[in-house]
C-alpha cells in the first residue's frame, strides 16, 4: 500500500489520519459495499455511519489526507483584538508596532500604547490584548525579502509536541535553533529531550555555518558557566566570532524564540517558559488531548513546521568568520558536539556569561 502523504495534517492528528486513510482505502476496495460494510467501517473509525461516509466522500473527491475532516486541527493563535475595543485604540496599537518594529519587547510596547492612549484621552486596552496583537503579527507577517541579515540568533524553546519518556510520562522536547535576523529564516535546528547544552548548540551552529559568503553578521547567544559552555565560547573566540551574550533565566537563553516565531512555528506552539524552568523538563506535561509522539515522529513534525516557516521567507548568504578560519571552527564544533552532555547543576542566574 502506498505511503500516506500527511503534508498539511496537524502533527498531533497524523497517526489517527494515517489509520483512517488505511481503513478508507480498504473500504473502497469492496466492489459493492453493503450496510454491514458501512457499519464495520463506522465502528472501526469510531464514528457514525453518516460521519464515516463523509470521510469516504472527502477522500474520493480530494485524495489527500489533509482534506479529511479533522485532519487540520483548529490551531488557536492569540485572539484578534476584541471587537468591542475602540477602533482608534486598535489603530494606536498597530501604529505603535509599526513604529517600534516586530522585535519590540512586549513590555515596551505596552508602555508606548498606554502613553499614547493617555495623550488622546482613550481608555488603554489590557496588557494581554496588546501582547496578543504583537504575537499574532509576528506569526503572520513576513519581513521584507530583501532585508540584509544583521545577526544570527541561537536560542532554545520547548515545543508542544509531547513525547512519551521511558517511564510513560509526557514531556515537551526542546528545540535548539539558529535563525537569521531580521527575516527569521531558520538555518539550523535540532529537537532533543535534553536541557539546552553546549553539545546540541555546537551541532546547530555547525549546520548554520556550513555555508559562507554574504554579509558579516554577529552571533547572539547565551552560555552557562560550566566547562562545556566555556569551551564552546573559547572555540568561538579563537575563530574571531563576534558574539553578544546575555541571559536572565535559569537556562542559557536570550529570549529570541517569540521574536523569531511569535507564538508558533507554523501550527506548532512554542513554550519558552517550559524551557526556562528546569524542573518542568522532568515533570509530566499535559498538552490537552494531543496524542503523544515518539521522538522520531516529533522531529518529522518539527521539520515540516520549520519548512513551512522558511517557505515564507527568503534565505540570504552570511558569514560569522573569515573563510580561512571556517574549516577549523567547523572541526572544533564537530568534536564538541560528539562529547557527552554534562550533568546539570543548580546555580544562580548571576553565574551565566
Amino acid at each position: 500500500m502506498d505511503e500516506v502523504d500527511l503534508t498539511g495534517v496537524f502533527p498531533s492528528r497524523r497517526e489517527e489520519i494515517r489509520r483512517r486513510v488505511g481503513l478508507i482505502r480498504r473500504y473502497l476496495e469492496i466492489a459493492r459495499p453493503s450496510l454491514d460494510d458501512d457499519r464495520r467501517l463506522a465502528d472501526e473509525l469510531g464514528l457514525s455511519i453518516q460521519g464515516s461516509l463523509r470521510l469516504v466522500a472527502a477522500w474520493r473527491q480530494h485524495g489527500r489526507a489533509a482534506a479529511l475532516p479533522g485532519a487540520r486541527h483548529a490551531f488557536r493563535l492569540p485572539h484578534r483584538l476584541n471587537p468591542s475595543i475602540d477602533p482608534v485604540v486598535e489603530t494606536t496599537i498597530d501604529e505603535a508596532i509599526d513604529s517600534m518594529g516586530l522585535q519590540v519587547r512586549p513590555a515596551d510596547l505596552v508602555r508606548a500604547v498606554a502613553d499614547r492612549c493617555e495623550e488622546i484621552g482613550r481608555p488603554r486596552p489590557a496588557d494581554q490584548t496588546i501582547a496578543a496583537r504583537l504575537m499574532r503579527r509576528r506569526h503572520e507577517e513576513i519581513p521584507m525579502a530583501g532585508d540584509t541579515p544583521t545577526s544570527l540568533v541561537l536560542d532554545h524553546t520547548a515545543v508542544s509536541l509531547p513525547v512519551l519518556d521511558d517511564a510513560g510520562r509526557r514531556r515537551l522536547p526542546i528545540l535548539t535553533f539558529a535563525a537569521l535576523m531580521p527575516s527569521g529564516f531558520v538555518v539550523g535546528h535540532e529537537l532533543t529531550m535534553q536541557r539546552p547544552n553546549p553539545q546540541v548548540t555546537a551541532s546547530v551552529l555547525f549546520q548554520a555555518l556550513e555555508a559562507e559568503g554574504g554579509a558579516r553578521v554577529r552571533l547572539e547567544m547565551a552560555a552557562d558557566a560550566t566547562p562545556g559552555w566555556l569551551h564552546l565560547l573559547g572555540v568561538l573566540a579563537t575563530a574571531g566570532v563576534e558574539r553578544i551574550g546575555r541571559s536572565a533565566a535559569p537556562v542559557p537563553s536570550i529570549g529570541a524564540a517569540r521574536v523569531v516565531f511569535g507564538d508558533a512555528i507554523s501550527e506548532v506552539r512554542i513554550r519558552p517558559r517550559h524551557t526556562h524552568r528546569p524542573a518542568s523538563i522532568g515533570k509530566t506535561v499535559r498538552e490537552g488531548r494531543m496524542q503523544p509522539f515518539v521522538l522520531g515522529d516529533a522531529r518529522s513534525a518539527m521539520e515540516d513546521a520549520i519548512a513551512v516557516h522558511n517557505g515564507l521567507r527568503t534565505p540570504a548568504p552570511f558569514h560569522v568568520v573569515e573563510g580561512g578560519k571556517l574549516p577549523l571552527l567547523l572541526k572544533s564544533l564537530t568534536a564538541l558536539a560528539q562529547m557527552p552532555p554534562e550533568r546539570p547543576r543548580h546555580r544562580r542566574p548571576t553565574e551565566f556569561v
